[in-house]
């Protein structure tokens, strides 16, 4: 009878632990999808977060989320109001945002462990954008301490506002590639003062919005003060730089 328990026994441990075994292989092996498909989209993974099962509630986020996958591809739409697995990554590309640098990639499963859903998640509003969406991410050599704007192929130019007391802006023009190439180097030139500018009604009658986007995508504006020859970067909010008058040049020109 003892020998039948011990036998007993042993086979409850034995069956706990393939168990285990067999969930940790799950784990890694849904792991090992996430990584792949988040690395298919050119992302690069700092470190792993956490993985958590939700409801997708029906709602303004699992519209978000909706919106983000089908980007990719990937309809959310069935699971509205069920339970999915999310595997969460921290990414080594950094968001334009000064406040929340962070970018979160995750990625939804569903019971068949199939890759049922997937966004980023940024500290740049609305939050939720796809995978393939570059223009919230910071250029990697752009920091406020020296300006570097390589890899920008296209600079827009919008403004002065008629009207201050409303946020429209009139388009003004789209720079050629020359142009695109002087600009830059003025940009690169300019003196660098580690404080937060603080502008005048003067001022901000006299300002434009300089959109710069980079061939990978990314998107960096620009605020520029007619007449100061002074600018800020949104991405940077406690800097702000001079340039000489030759900018001036292209901001007003017709």
């Amino acid at each position: 009878m003892i020998k039948r328990k011990k036998v007993v026994f042993v086979f409850m441990i034995l069956s706990i632990v393939l168990n285990l075994f067999a969930c940790i292989e799950q784990k890694e092996d849904l792991d090992y999808k996430a990584r792949s498909f988040i690395n298919k989209y050119n992302l690069n993974i700092e470190e792993k977060l956490d993985r958590e099962k939700i409801i997708l509630e029906e709602g303004l986020l699992f519209e978000l989320f909706c919106n983000a996958s089908n980007k990719i591809g990937l309809d959310l739409n069935e699971y509205k109001n069920k339970e999915v697995n999310v595997y969460k990554y921290r990414l080594k590309e950094e968001s334009l945002h000064e406040r929340s640098r962070l970018i979160v990639a995750n990625i939804l499963f569903n019971s068949q462990e199939e890759i049922v859903g997937a966004f980023l998640h940024t500290g740049i509003m609305p939050g939720v954008v796809s995978l393939k969406e570059r223009s919230i991410i910071k250029p990697e050599s752009l920091n406020p301490e020296k300006l570097n704007f390589e890899g920008v192929n296209e600079i827009e130019i919008l403004g002065p506002r008629e009207d201050t007391s409303i946020d429209m802006w009139p388009k003004k023009q789209l720079l050629d590639s020359k142009d695109v190439e002087n600009f830059i180097s003025i940009l690169n030139d300019a003196v660098t003062y580690n404080e937060f500018l603080i502008s005048n009604k003067d001022m901000e009658s006299k300002k434009y919005i300089i959109m710069l986007s980079y061939q990978e995508g990314s998107r960096v504006g620009i605020n520029y003060y007619l007449g100061s020859n002074k600018f800020t970067l949104n991405t940077f909010n406690d800097w702000y730089y001079m340039v000489n008058d030759d900018l001036e040049k292209y901001i007003t020109c017709k």
